[in-house]
C-alpha cells in the first residue's frame, strides 16, 4: 500500500492563500515538505506517463503551475520569518516559532543570531564612538590575513589585548585600518614603525617590511 499523500493542488493553493491573507505565519503540519515532495514525484510520473500529447501538456501546466506556488507560498514564509527575527532581536523579547517548519526554526535561529552580531559589531560600536568590527580589515587590496583557525579566532576576539611588533619598511606602504582600529602609515621604504602584530605578519611575509628589535634609550 502506497504513502498516503496530504497534498494536492488545490490544497497547496489554499494554503498559498491563506498565508497571504494573514499578517502571522501559518501553521503547517510537520511533514508539509514531504508531502509537497511526493506530490511533485506523483505529478511528475503522471507526465512522464501520459498518454497523448494533450494529457501530458495539461499535466505538466498543473506540475509547473503547483511548483510555482510551492515557490511563492515559501518566499511569503521566509518574508515572515526574517520580520519575526527582526522583531526578536529589536524587542529582545522571545518570539514564538511554533508555527514553524523545523527547518524554518534554525533559518529564524540563524537569522537572530547573526543579527545580534551585526549589530554588535556596527551599531553599538559607533554609539560608542568605534569604528565598525567588519571594517578592520587588511592593509592593502593585495595584502590578505592568514586564514589559520586560531589567527581567525584572535582577529574576532574584541576583548584580546592587541600585540604589536616593530619593523622596519622594505617597501612604500599606504595607510591602512590597524586591528586596534587605528589609522597606521602611510609608510616610505626605510621608516619604522610599531604596528599590530597581525598586519605584520602579513607585511613580512610578503618582504614588505622586516621584524627588528628596538634600540634601547
Amino acid at each position: 500500500m502506497g504513502v498516503e499523500v496530504n497534498i494536492t493542488y488545490e490544497t497547496l493553493f489554499e494554503f498559498l492563500r491563506r498565508e497571504k491573507g494573514r499578517a502571522e505565519i501559518q501553521e503547517l503540519e510537520d511533514t508539509f515538505y514531504e508531502d509537497v515532495v511526493s506530490y511533485i514525484k506523483d505529478k511528475e510520473t503522471i507526465v512522464a506517463t501520459s498518454q497523448t500529447t494533450e494529457e501530458r501538456t495539461r499535466n505538466q501546466i498543473q506540475l509547473d503551475n503547483t511548483k510555482k506556488i510551492f515557490a511563492d507560498l515559501y518566499a511569503k514564509r521566509e518574508t515572515k520569518i526574517i520580520e519575526l527575527a527582526l522583531i526578536e532581536v529589536k524587542t529582545h523579547a522571545p518570539i514564538s516559532t511554533a508555527a514553524l517548519l523545523a527547518e524554518e526554526r534554525h533559518l529564524f535561529q540563524r537569522l537572530v543570531d547573526d543579527l545580534k552580531q551585526v549589530r554588535e559589531s556596527v551599531l553599538q560600536r559607533i554609539i560608542a564612538a568605534r569604528l565598525p568590527q567588519l571594517y578592520a580589515q587588511s592593509p592593502h587590496p593585495s595584502f590578505s590575513h592568514p586564514s589559520s583557525g586560531t589567527e581567525a579566532e584572535e582577529s574576532a576576539s574584541f576583548g584580546e589585548p592587541i600585540t604589536y611588533v616593530f619593523v622596519r619598511f622594505l617597501t612604500d606602504v599606504p595607510r591602512f585600518l590597524g586591528e586596534d582600529l587605528e589609522v597606521h602609515g602611510p609608510f616610505k621604504e626605510g621608516d619604522m614603525a610599531s604596528i599590530p602584530a597581525d598586519i605584520a605578519r602579513v607585511l613580512i611575509a610578503r618582504d614588505h617590511a622586516k621584524e627588528i628589535e628596538k634600540q634601547p634609550l
